[in-house]
């Protein structure tokens, strides 16, 4: 494609001459002709009127157009490069294409129900620790060896404490559970927890502490002969209401209030 430029400055006044300027051409008729307005800069005054007011009978008349006017003119070439008329490329339609059937030798496998390997491990279980007492079924799972590795590594650092705890608990939840399977006799988490207990309690030896024996002789308190009461220089709970109080019996060796009337009571 060739372009050929009319405008003002080539003395051509409108789209007028520019079609007469086509219509002259005498090059090969298998052209086409484009005509594209362009319209002025903005710096140009295209509103000013053309000519004298006073002269009206001249021939110079305003341009129809304002700016240039341009003329692109077409050949067919062969050597030509016409990409830019190209159409934008079609992909293909993917076919969905049928299946075909053939007739071949199958392949079989075996596969081995879970229903049944778990009734299985389960009655296996049964077989192993039926009528076992609860500590040995706890030790089953929570044996000696497991106990001193938490023992060792809770001393260490005092984050596994937690730890330690939730597996115990989660070991005893287990073994009761196997518990109520195996036991004809069962008991309940509680009495399983407690059961546990007591047998680590017995064997470790811990025998419960007793009170200390009081150092009063029987019936002091009544015999009405030299108690007096004493202040002490701390506050103390009274043995009668167990509020606190500053006062003690002298003999007795007792806290107990005045104002409250323990005194008189534990004496009487």
């Amino acid at each position: 494609m060739t372009k050929r430029s009319f405008n003002v400055a080539h003395e051509y006044r409108g789209l007028g001459e520019a079609i007469e300027s086509i219509l002259n051409d005498e090059e090969d008729t298998d052209v086409s002709y484009d005509i594209v307005a362009i319209p002025p800069d903005p710096s140009v005054l295209t509103d000013n009127e053309e000519g004298d007011e006073d002269d009206v009978q001249q021939n110079t008349l305003p341009h129809d157009i304002p700016g240039r006017v341009e003329v692109f003119e077409s050949r067919n070439n062969d050597d030509w490069d016409g990409s830019d008329d190209e159409p934008l490329q079609r992909y293909r339609r993917v076919e969905i294409q049928e299946p075909r059937w053939r007739k071949c030798d199958g392949s079989y496998g075996v596969m081995i129900s879970t229903v049944n390997n778990v009734q299985k491990r389960k009655e296996n279980i049964i077989a192993e620790l039926k009528d076992q007492t609860p500590l040995s079924i706890f030790e089953k799972i929570f044996d000696e060896e497991v106990f001193n590795m938490i023992i060792l590594n809770t001393k260490l650092y005092a984050l596994y404490y937690i730890l330690f705890t939730y597996m115990l608990d989660l070991a005893v939840a287990n073994s009761w559970r196997i518990h109520v399977m195996t036991a004809e006799d069962k008991l309940d988490q509680l009495q399983f927890r407690r059961s546990i207990a007591r047998r680590y309690l017995k064997n470790v030896g811990i025998e419960r502490r007793r009170r200390k024996p009081s150092s009063i002789v029987p019936g002091m308190s009544q015999d009405r002969v030299g108690h007096f009461p004493q202040k002490l220089p701390s506050q103390v709970r009274c043995v009668i209401c167990h509020m606190k109080a500053r006062w003690q019996c002298k003999k007795c060796i007792k806290t107990l209030c005045i104002e409250k009337g323990c005194f008189e009571k534990y004496h009487t």
